[in-house]
């Protein structure tokens, strides 16, 4: 049994004057915060460490310190914070690279992949598309290409089925191979012919 002049506060006996002024500290602490900012370091409007669950619209705390109903770009909302998106998005609705906001497109060195508009951003693009880094989204490549560089049929490392590389980096199709080489189906190239072969 506590005696008249003290009292049990968080498992602990204290002095009534003692918990009375704690009691006002903590008012006062709370009370010093901005509207549905549940914790704070002083009265300022950028000084919250956490926003309140119950706040309609919902509120998350934002990298200044705000508790905002939307958060900043780069940032979206979880679990009451404004969290930075994955380094591939501008803008984001969830973690990751895959929950891009396609108005807003990728980051530099990333792609927004096909088909375009979408919410994924990778650092490069599937067979049969390249990388634009104009607009930093994947486009097609030339019908006669499976890998490429560009839109054209002269910056290829790899060629469509049905289409032969010639020389380094141009797919032709098969009437497209130059004198003295021919369509090699095996290796997709335009190949060398024999010097025998030329014979006949």
């Amino acid at each position: 049994m506590l005696l008249p002049h003290w009292l049990l506060y968080r498992w602990k006996c204290l002095h009534r004057y003692v918990h009375l002024s704690l009691h006002k500290k903590i008012n006062q602490r709370s009370l010093a915060c901005t509207p549905f900012c549940t914790g704070c370091s002083s009265a300022a409007t950028d000084a919250c460490y956490s926003c309140s669950p119950s706040a309609i619209p919902a509120l998350s705390l934002s990298p200044t310190g705000t508790c905002e109903p939307n958060c900043p770009a780069g940032t979206y909302a979880s679990d009451l914070y404004c969290k930075p998106c994955d380094d591939a998005c501008v803008e984001c609705t969830d973690s990751g690279n895959t929950n891009c906001v396609t108005a807003a497109g990728c980051q530099p060195g990333y792609f927004q992949q096909p088909p375009v508009p979408s919410t994924n951003c990778f650092t490069s693009c599937p067979a049969f598309y390249y990388g634009d880094s104009t607009d930093n989204t994947c486009k097609s490549c030339h019908t006669y290409c499976k890998v490429c560089t560009g839109p054209t049929d002269n910056v290829c490392s790899q060629c469509a089925p049905g289409y032969y590389l010639l020389g380094a980096s141009t797919c032709v199709p098969a009437s497209g191979c130059t004198p003295g080489t021919y369509p090699d189906s095996i290796t997709s190239t335009c190949a060398s012919k024999s010097p025998y072969s030329l014979l006949y």
